[in-house]
C-alpha cells in the first residue's frame, strides 16, 4: 500500500511541475494568520472563491479551534466541502502549529491524497513542516507533535492523540451505506478506536454524504446529541445553496431522475428503505395528444402463479424537463399466461401501443419470448437493474413532483393507489403494479434524451477565481 502511495506522490509532483505552481498567497504568514477561515481560503488559493454558501460549516470549524465543538454536517456533492476542510487544516496549523489533527475518510489511499493537498496548502502559506516527518499520511510542523495524521476508516490510530478530528465521508458509497453490517463496523471503529484518541476537550467535525438515516452522523446525533448542520442544495425558499455554480434547473433535473438519492445526498434528509415511496396523488384529465408506452410485470417463471400479472398504459405530453404524464389504464389479472396474453393484446390495441416493456431478472427473461409469441406484438424484455426500490425511484420522483396525473375515477384506480401508498421496497406483499408503472415511465423518459445538467464554472487551470 505504501509503495503505491509513494508512486502516486511522485506522479503528483511531476504533474505539478508540468502544470505549473498553484497560485499562492500574496500576503505574509503573519497577515494570513489574522484572517478568518472564510477570508483565508481565497487568500491562500487564488483560484478559489470564499465558500460563503458554507458559512455555518465554516463557523463550526472556527469554533472547534477555541472550544470543544462536536457537530455533524451535510453538504451536497460538488459544493466545496472537502476543499474547505483541507484549507481549514492549513489555517488551523498556521494559527497554532502545535495542534494535532486527525483526518479520516473511507479509504487510506484517498486519505493520503487529501492529506497531501492539505500539506501543500500549509507549506504554501508558511506553515513549517519537519523534513523527517513529511509523508502523505503523517506530516508534522516540528512544534511538539503538531501536524496532520491521515488514515482510512478502520486504520491504525494507536499511540496518537488529537485536538481536532475531521471525519470526511467515512462511507464510500450507497452499497456500503445500505449494509447494516458495514454501518455497524464503521460505527464501532469510530466509537471504540477513533474517538478514544481525542485529547481532553477535543473537537470532532463530521461532514458526510447522508446515504442512510442510521449512518455515522445519524448515530452521533441520536446517541451523543451532537448538533446537525444541514445545508440542502435547495432551501425552503426555493433558492439553490450555490446558485453561481448550480442553477435551480440543473438541480431540479437531478431531483426528477433520482428522488431517493436527491433526499439523501442533496437535501441531507436520508430516507431508508421501508418508508413510503409514493406521496400524494394528483387528479387530471386524459390528454388529447400524447405518446404512450405500456409497462408490464408477468407473474410467471420464477414467480408464484398466484401473483398478479400487470400492465400499465402511461401517456406522455411534451418532452424533456416540461414533460407530464397521465396513467391511462391498468390491467391486473391472476390468470395463466395464454389468458392474460389475450387480454393484454386487446389492452395494447386499445391504447395504440406498438410494444410492451418488461424489466425482468435473468431467470425470467425467457418468459418475454413466450409472451411475444402469444401476443404477436413485440415485448421489449430488459434486464432489471437494481431491486424494486431502486427501479421505482425515477417514476416516484416524477409522481412526487406532481408531473403524473390519474383519472378522477376508474375501476382499477383503488387497487393501483393502494399499492403505491403501501410500497416501501422492502418485502412488500405486492409490487407488480409499481414494477409495470416504472417500466412504462422509463420507456417514455428514455424515448427523448435529456441533456445532462449544466454547471457554470471556469476551467480548473484558468487564471480567474472560480468555485470548487
Amino acid at each position: 500500500m505504501f509503495d503505491s502511495l509513494d508512486k502516486l506522490d511522485r506522479l503528483e509532483r511531476r504533474m505539478a511541475r508540468l502544470l505549473g505552481p498553484e497560485a499562492g498567497p500574496t500576503s505574509s504568514p503573519s497577515d494570513l494568520r489574522a484572517l478568518s477561515l472564510m477570508e483565508f481560503i481565497p487568500a491562500a488559493s487564488k483560484r478559489f472563491q470564499a465558500p460563503t454558501h458554507l458559512a455555518p460549516l465554516v463557523e463550526g470549524i472556527e469554533r472547534s479551534c477555541t472550544e470543544r465543538t462536536w457537530f455533524a454536517s451535510a453538504t451536497p456533492p460538488r459544493h466545496a466541502k472537502t476543499e474547505t476542510l483541507l484549507h481549514a487544516m492549513a489555517w488551523m496549523l498556521l494559527r497554532e502549529p502545535r495542534l494535532q489533527i486527525a483526518y479520516i475518510t473511507h479509504g487510506i489511499t484517498i486519505a493520503g491524497t487529501k492529506s497531501r493537498k492539505a500539506r501543500a496548502i500549509a507549506e504554501r502559506v508558511g506553515v513549517p513542516t519537519a523534513r523527517d516527518m513529511r509523508s502523505r499520511l503523517n506530516w508534522r510542523t516540528g512544534h511538539d507533535d503538531g501536524g496532520v495524521y491521515a488514515t482510512g476508516v478502520r486504520g491504525q490510530l494507536t499511540g496518537e492523540g488529537f485536538h481536532v478530528m475531521i471525519i470526511d465521508d467515512p462511507v464510500k458509497g450507497r452499497a456500503a451505506a445500505e449494509s447494516a453490517v458495514e454501518r455497524d463496523a464503521v460505527w464501532e471503529w469510530l466509537r471504540d478506536d477513533a474517538l478514544t484518541r481525542l485529547e481532553p476537550n477535543g473537537s470532532v467535525i463530521v461532514n458526510m454524504a447522508r446515504w442512510h438515516p442510521d449512518d455515522v452522523s445519524g448515530r452521533l446525533i441520536a446517541e451523543y446529541g451532537v448538533p446537525y448542520i444541514n445545508l440542502p442544495a435547495i432551501g425552503k425558499d426555493g433558492v439553490p445553496l450555490w446558485p453561481d455554480r448550480f442553477s435551480f434547473e440543473a438541480l431540479d433535473e437531478v431531483r426528477r431522475h433520482n428522488e431517493y438519492g436527491w433526499n439523501s445526498l442533496y437535501m441531507g434528509e436520508p430516507r431508508g428503505k421501508g418508508q413510503r415511496v409514493f406521496g400524494d396523488t394528483r387528479i387530471g384529465p386524459k390528454p388529447e395528444t400524447f405518446a404512450v408506452a405500456i409497462g408490464a410485470d408477468f407473474a410467471y417463471s420464477a414467480k408464484s402463479h398466484a401473483d398478479y400479472s400487470t400492465a400499465v398504459a402511461l401517456a406522455r405530453v411534451g418532452s424533456g424537463k416540461t414533460a407530464t404524464f397521465h396513467v391511462l389504464e391498468v390491467l391486473r389479472e391472476q390468470s395463466p399466461a395464454p389468458a392474460f396474453a389475450a387480454k393484454l393484446k386487446k389492452f395494447s390495441e386499445r391504447h395504440g401501443a406498438a410494444r410492451i416493456y418488461w424489466d425482468a431478472s435473468t431467470t425470467e427473461r425467457g418468459m418475454g419470448d413466450l409472451m411475444h409469441d402469444l401476443l404477436e406484438i413485440p415485448v421489449k424484455t430488459r434486464l432489471a437493474k437494481g431491486d424494486p426500490f431502486q427501479r421505482a425511484q425515477p417514476v416516484a420522483g416524477a409522481w412526487n413532483a406532481g408531473r403524473i396525473t390519474i383519472p378522477a375515477s376508474a375501476p382499477w384506480l383503488n387497487a393501483f393507489l393502494d399499492e403505491l401508498a403501501s410500497f416501501t421496497g422492502v418485502r412488500d406483499r405486492n409490487d407488480d403494479q409499481v414494477a409495470a408503472f416504472a417500466s412504462a415511465f422509463d420507456a417514455l423518459e428514455l424515448a427523448t434524451p435529456i441533456a445532462p445538467p449544466q454547471t457554470t464554472h471556469v476551467s480548473r487551470w484558468g487564471n480567474r477565481a472560480r468555485g470548487y
